[in-house]
């Protein structure tokens, strides 16, 4: 594996590592899905 792999491997490995602890974190405090207001789907739905 040339040098370029290794580190776009090694890069690979910390973002997944990361990732899976942002995301236990999210768990962790009980954080749920993001719900929009009332105000911000009327605006959307004009949009549409």
């Amino acid at each position: 594996m040339g040098s370029n792999k290794l580190f776009l491997q090694a890069l690979e490995n910390v973002y997944d590592d990361e990732f899976e602890n942002y995301m236990s974190s999210l768990e962790r405090n009980n954080c749920s899905e993001h719900i929009f207001g009332e105000e911000h789907n009327k605006k959307i739905q004009k949009e549409i």
